[in-house]
């Protein structure tokens, strides 16, 4: 364990007794009613603080993970999987907004405790309210988040989403080396800590690879026109066009593209996939072609991925998205530690989180490592003929 994590752990178990005497509700604890007659409560409480408004370019994102925790509590209450016990799920909108997303978390810890929190949408917000939870000794599953640093928080911290780091480096030197990219343009969102710490991660990998960056263009989440960026880009006449913007963006700027004719190789990330980009005849128009690694995919044979797939389509009329997979095994993963621990005590299900030796998911078979991220491995994806694929180096050549 790395001595930030070791310091983290330490600042956790001092800050949870000073909770404890200072009289606040038991550390992870989340119970409800009289327990049932194996020992554990007749009711399990997990926070769920998700952004389900506050931002266009994001709001989409976290109702697909609350759509994928709904579905999970829901199958784990009917299957009677924690026995006699129900999870029963506090939601709490977090409106995109930093302040918001802490002060949940507080009344998570304090006013309305729970067992384990699974959510957030954006890493900023994570970043700034997960301390708390850490200080509580309450587990976190961290959603649908691919910035860095979200485990590093401290010991009681998981994702079930693959940081970008990981990502890129699965899938990035595999497209350079099939298209011979020299040069690399990058169209970056330049207001979140996930966008921009993408871009510098993204670049820094490429420019090792040997690409040049030749232009670097960039928006908010409250940018609407690209025109401009769009036409220097143009002017650089790059190998790929780089893009990492907000999920809910993508649809817009990949639209603007197709409009602007312009035909560079697209280096993306998973909204090149997304439900609202697929939705879209213009957006996939300006997506043909693109390239990008992602954690799900519809088809996959992996773990219980084709049960949950045709479940899901029983009781939505619809294919799920990848937010809506994440949402279903961060609640399956909580809960099979919860069976394992065998209480709602937080420092206990945070080690069973931490000692799985194996969880079958819609995402495939993997654990948690030491370090609170997944290990299950990124699919190389290619947008062919309007529809997302996987695509390997033996891949024939696309054409725009």
């Amino acid at each position: 364990m790395n001595s930030n994590r070791t310091l983290a752990t330490k600042g956790a178990a001092i800050a949870a007794a000073a909770l404890m005497v200072g009289g606040l509700a038991a550390c992870g604890s989340g119970a409800s009613g009289p327990s049932t007659t194996d020992g554990m409560p007749s009711t399990i409480r997990i926070g769920v603080p998700l952004d389900l408004t506050g931002s266009s370019a994001i709001t989409g994102v976290g109702t697909g993970e609350e759509a994928g925790v709904k579905f999970a509590i829901d199958e784990i209450n009917n299957s009677g999987y924690l026995g006699e016990s129900k999870l029963e799920g506090v939601f709490y909108d977090t409106k995109a907004n930093k302040t918001e997303a802490v002060s949940r978390t507080i009344q998570l810890t304090t006013q309305d405790p729970v067992t384990a929190i699974v959510g957030y949408t954006l890493t900023d917000s994570f970043l700034a309210a997960a301390p708390t939870a850490q200080e509580a000794g309450i587990p976190v599953m961290a959603v649908g988040l691919s910035g860095a640093g979200v485990t590093d928080v401290g010991d009681y911290m998981f994702r079930e989403l693959l940081d970008y780091t990981h990502l890129f480096e699965n899938g990035d030197p595999l497209y350079v080396k099939a298209t011979g990219a020299k040069t690399a343009a990058y169209l970056y969102g330049s207001d979140t800590v996930t966008t921009s710490g993408q871009f510098e991660t993204r670049s820094k990998l490429l420019e090792s690879l040997g690409v040049k960056t030749v232009g670097t263009e960039t928006l908010t989440a409250t940018t609407t026109d690209i025109s401009a960026q769009l036409t220097a880009i143009k002017s650089a006449n790059p190998d790929l066009l780089v893009i990492n913007v907000d999920t809910g963006q993508v649809p817009q700027v990949l639209s603007q593209i197709a409009a602007s004719g312009l035909k560079t190789q697209i280096l993306g990330d998973n909204a090149l996939a997304s439900k609202q980009t697929l939705a879209s005849p213009t957006a996939l128009q300006g997506a043909e072609c693109g390239l990008f690694t992602q954690a799900w995919f519809t088809e996959s044979q992996a773990g219980i991925n084709p049960q949950f797939v045709k479940n899901w389509k029983t009781a939505n009329n619809e294919d799920p998205d990848m937010f809506n997979a994440l949402g279903r095994d961060a609640v399956w993963g909580v809960a099979t530690a919860i069976k394992q621990a065998g209480t709602v005590n937080g420092e206990k299900v945070r080690d069973a989180l931490h000692n799985l030796d194996a969880f079958q998911g819609a995402l495939g078979d993997y654990k948690w490592a030491e370090d609170g991220q997944p290990t299950y491995q990124g699919v190389t994806m290619q947008i062919r003929s309007g529809k997302p694929e996987v695509w390997t180096p033996e891949t024939p050549a696309c054409q725009q």
